[in-house]
């Protein structure tokens, strides 16, 4: 969830404040997973990821789903075959939309691809829709200002971050900025996956930063899962966002931090009435809320039920 989005998220904040008896597991999952069915390794083609997406929308699951990714230069055909609602009573489909990267000559015109996709499906006969997020890759921290002077107060801007590098730099341009950071967590080769070293200065430069931050790729899994194909250790989704959760909450230092994503037990995340524990540590609702409009967003994943599934076998989910 994007708390700075307040059209379009205001309901997380709603819904919390007109439910006293919201669960531990409802306020940590609310919107965190991403549909990014179009890339690897799934590489849906765009028509089933559409549908898919309209079903996710439908299903009892739909409060743990957030936007769906869609690349820039792939909105017009994403539309036409969206199922997008025409009622003005209905809520818009919202869209995270991959741009050139910061610094690129044709950023602008992709920005501009966005403004104009927006206007036209803020009327009903179109079918509401909104892009209300964007994700870039910011290769050199100097970079990150020249594209901040130029993004729209109503995109949410996330920089990709080089993180097998010294990203401190890269944090510090994004603070106090309406911007966030994005993590690699997994890919398609080896290579794509960081160490937890890396995972953890990542997260800890952005809570010390108080800059929001999520993650894409490889987060298929709720705890540390052998990826046999890439030939790489996943990380979890739980020790990620946990971890992020707790850092911020907690104030863990780097080798507790580590811990945390090293996490392999089965028992170690406990998702109780009232708090939710890892080892000594524990946090109630307020903070796993306040952490997760303000800190800990979302993942991106080509997978949305091979997750849940994976959290129900562990009892966090019903």
């Amino acid at each position: 969830m994007v708390e700075q989005n307040k059209d379009t998220h205001a309901d997380f904040e709603d819904g919390i404040a007109a439910d006293e008896e919201l669960s531990i597991a409802a306020a940590f999952f609310d919107g965190l997973i991403d549909y990014a069915g179009l890339f690897p390794p799934a590489d849906l083609p765009l028509d089933r990821v559409v549908n898919n997406y309209a079903a996710y929308l439908e299903g009892d699951d739909a409060w743990v789903l957030g936007r769906i990714l869609i690349p820039v230069d792939r909105l017009d055909e994403f539309a036409a075959l969206a199922p997008l609602p025409k009622s003005s009573q209905a809520a818009p489909w919202c869209v995270n939309t991959l741009v050139r990267p910061a610094g690129d000559q044709g950023l602008p015109d992709d920005l501009r691809t966005i403004a104009a996709f927006n206007e036209k499906h803020s009327h009903a006969e179109n079918g509401w829709c909104v892009v209300d997020v964007v994700d870039l890759k910011a290769p050199d921290a100097s970079q990150i200002d020249s594209a901040l002077n130029i993004m729209p107060d109503d995109l949410m801007p996330f920089f990709e971050l080089p993180v097998n590098t010294d990203i401190r730099g890269h944090v510090a341009a994004l603070s106090g900025s309406v911007a966030a950071a994005k993590v690699r967590t997994g890919g398609v080769v080896p290579e794509a996956y960081p160490p937890p070293e890396a995972v953890a200065d990542f997260i800890l430069a952005c809570v010390r930063a108080d800059v929001p931050l999520k993650a894409t790729a490889g987060l298929h899994h709720a705890l540390p899962h052998r990826n046999k194909t890439v030939g790489a250790d996943e990380f979890g989704l739980l020790n990620v966002f946990v971890g992020a959760v707790l850092t911020r909450a907690c104030r863990l230092d780097q080798e507790e931090l580590i811990e945390v994503l090293t996490e392999r037990s089965e028992t170690a995340f406990k998702f109780e009435e009232d708090v939710l524990r890892w080892r000594e540590y524990e946090i109630g609702i307020q903070d796993i809320i306040h952490s997760r409009i303000e800190g800990a967003i979302s993942f991106g994943s080509c997978e949305f039920k091979e997750p849940l599934e994976e959290l129900r076998h562990l009892g966090i989910l019903d």
